[in-house]
C-alpha cells in the first residue's frame, strides 16, 4: 500500500482530499486519476445503499489493488427474484387484500369482522406466501402498509398455522404484529375461504 502524504482543500465537499506522494509535474494526472476512481466508487456506493432494501441483494466481492492501495469493487451482483418483486407490486395493487388466485376469488370482506382488515394468503408457522413467493413478515407489512385500503385497522389473518406459536411464543402473525405495531389475530390451525365468502377453521 502506498503511503498518503499530501493533501488538498475540496471546497464543494469541505473535507481535505489526501493524495498519493508524487513529483510535482505527475500532479495534474495524479490528480485526474484519484477523482476518476473516487466518483466510480460513489456511483458504486450510492447503487449498493439504493438496492441495500433487497433482501437478495448479494455482497460485493473485493480486490486489493496493490499498486495504489485502493481496496476497489471487482464485482457488483445483484441477485434480484424477479417474481417475488412482481409478486408484491401484484399485492399493493390488488383491490382485494387477498394474495392467492383462489382466495381472492373467495374473499369478501363484508365477511371479515367488523373494525378488522382482513388479508387473505397460504402460510405455515414461521412463513407466508405472495403468490406463491415466500415472504418474511416485514414484506408483507410493507405491503399492507404500502395498501390504499388499510388504515392501520387491527389485522384479521387468513393463514393457516400462522397463529401457531413455539415455546417461546413466536410464530409468523407475532412477527407480522411486531412489525405492523399492530393486533394480528391469526389462525393455529388449518384456515381457508369457502365459495361462499365464509371463513372457516379445522382442527
Amino acid at each position: 500500500m502506498r503511503e498518503i502524504t499530501r493533501g488538498f482543500y475540496n471546497k464543494y465537499t469541505g473535507k481535505t482530499v489526501m493524495l498519493p506522494d508524487a513529483p510535482q509535474d505527475e500532479y495534474a494526472a495524479e490528480s485526474k486519476a484519484y477523482w476518476n476512481k473516487y466518483f466510480a466508487e460513489k456511483k458504486q456506493k450510492e447503487s449498493a445503499l439504493a438496492a441495500a432494501e433487497n433482501p437478495n441483494y448479494s455482497n460485493k466481492l473485493l480486490k486489493n489493488d496493490s499498486e495504489n492501495g485502493i481496496i476497489a469493487s471487482n464485482k457488483q451482483h445483484l441477485n434480484r427474484n424477479v417474481n417475488k418483486e412482481k409478486a408484491i407490486k401484484r399485492a399493493i395493487n390488488s383491490d382485494k387484500p387477498a394474495f392467492d388466485d383462489l382466495l381472492y376469488v373467495n374473499y369478501n370482506k363484508e365477511k371479515i369482522p367488523a373494525g378488522y382488515y382482513g388479508v387473505a394468503l397460504h402460510g405455515k408457522q414461521y412463513s407466508a406466501f405472495v403468490y406463491d413467493e415466500k415472504i418474511e413478515s416485514r414484506t408483507l407489512t410493507k405491503i399492507i402498509n404500502s395498501r390504499g385500503d388499510y388504515n392501520g385497522e387491527p389485522i384479521y389473518f387468513i393463514s393457516f398455522h400462522t397463529g401457531k406459536t413455539d415455546e417461546k411464543g413466536n410464530c409468523f402473525a407475532q412477527q407480522l404484529s411486531d412489525s405492523l405495531g399492530i393486533m394480528v389475530k391469526a389462525p393455529d390451525t388449518y384456515a381457508a375461504i369457502n365459495k361462499n365468502a365464509d371463513v372457516f377453521y379445522l382442527n
